[in-house]
């Protein structure tokens, strides 16, 4: 792991000791009176090499404290790594200063001052540690949260894609039953159908499949979609879409829209015996992507069809999971209209037609 003390910290990590030795040379200057470069010489010789002590000692702040908490033998091994440290450290000013000064008054002056000499070392290195312990500790959290939200975006794609492949079997069942009809009756239309659905399920779970693509991109797909069940239903199934050309080019999740219209197809086509016309309308505007689906049915008509709403809660799912915005899909019934409304929020700034 890199040292906590580069680049700007490094900066401020040197200035702060310089501050100390200059306060350290004052108070030595007029307290005791000694000469300006033997007060600077004291204070630098002592915390400088001290300071080149703290920085190292991060090292073994970080290869013996693994876990995320400090224990109390933890405590006590560095309290006595940093008095030997400092013991070490005072020694050595003390040779350097012997060395060099030639003051029988300052010499004294070493030897009284010894132990707070010491004792403030000591202060300033657990300072220190704490630093390293706190570095330590909000790495580990960021390592944490890291991966908490590694975890988060996998079971979110995980759910996405089972969202987006829900696609209910009854849909391939009944057309593989429609094309089978078919080749007896009318094998143009039945290679047709199979041309369709085979395209249809190509560009839906396809390699190249888009977790995002445009509405223009969506409305080709669904075209194929109600294609193939407009081959089914034959008259009984009318498909109209106002769709300004502006709105085409927004953006939204694929194959948002295949439970909508599979749940329209199921609760309004299989229901009535009359044509059934299922509308699409969009609007886009501030930033956001408006789609209306409805479908006319019977209110008289006692449904033969049990929905279990998993299709719209799909929908629900998808656009929650995506945006991070409840309540994007609403739901209004009428006499004789069902209708679905879904909100796409656009994140690019993109042209607005009402």
């Amino acid at each position: 792991m890199k040292h906590p003390i580069n680049g700007k910290a490094f900066l401020i990590y040197s200035l702060v000791w310089i501050l100390i030795i200059v306060i350290h040379a004052g108070v030595l200057y007029n307290l005791f009176t000694f000469p300006v470069i033997i007060c600077l010489a004291d204070a630098a010789s002592f915390y400088l090499i001290l300071a080149g002590f703290g920085m190292s000692y991060y090292f073994a702040i970080r290869f013996s404290s693994s876990k995320n908490r400090i224990t109390l033998q933890e405590i006590l091994t560095h309290l006595t790594g940093v008095i030997i440290v400092v013991s070490l450290v005072a020694f050595l000013h003390d040779r350097i200063m012997r060395a060099w000064i030639e003051n029988e008054d300052y010499f004294g002056y070493l030897q009284f001052s010894l132990g707070w000499r010491i004792a403030s070392g000591v202060m300033l290195l657990l300072i220190l540690v704490l630093i390293y312990y706190l570095y330590n500790h909000n790495q580990f959290l960021e390592i944490q949260q890291s991966r908490e939200q590694d975890l988060k975006n996998m079971l979110r794609e995980s759910e996405m894609e089972m969202l987006k492949f829900q696609i209910n079997p009854h849909f391939i069942f009944n057309s593989l039953n429609s094309i089978s009809a078919l080749t007896m009756s009318s094998p143009e239309a039945a290679q047709e159908m199979v041309i369709k659905l085979s395209e249809f399920f190509r560009n839906a779970l396809g390699k190249e499949r888009k977790d995002v693509h445009t509405l223009a991109d969506e409305m080709q797909q669904m075209a194929l979609y109600l294609d193939i069940e407009q081959v089914r239903f034959g008259d009984r199934l009318r498909v109209v879409q106002v769709i300004p050309g502006s709105c085409m080019r927004h953006k939204l999740p694929a194959l948002i829209l295949q439970p909508l219209y599979e749940n329209a197809i199921k609760h309004g086509v299989y229901e009535q015996l009359e044509t059934v016309e299922i509308r699409t309308e969009v609007k886009c505007r501030e930033g956001l992507l408006e789609i209306f689906i409805s479908n006319t049915y019977d209110p008289m008509q006692k449904s033969s069809v049990k929905g279990t709403g998993i299709g719209l809660k799909n929908v629900r799912s998808r656009l929650e999971l995506m945006y991070g915005i409840p309540d994007l899909v609403t739901i209004e019934r009428t006499r004789d209209m069902y209708r679905v409304k879904i909100v796409v929020p656009q994140t690019d700034d993109q042209d607005s037609d009402n």
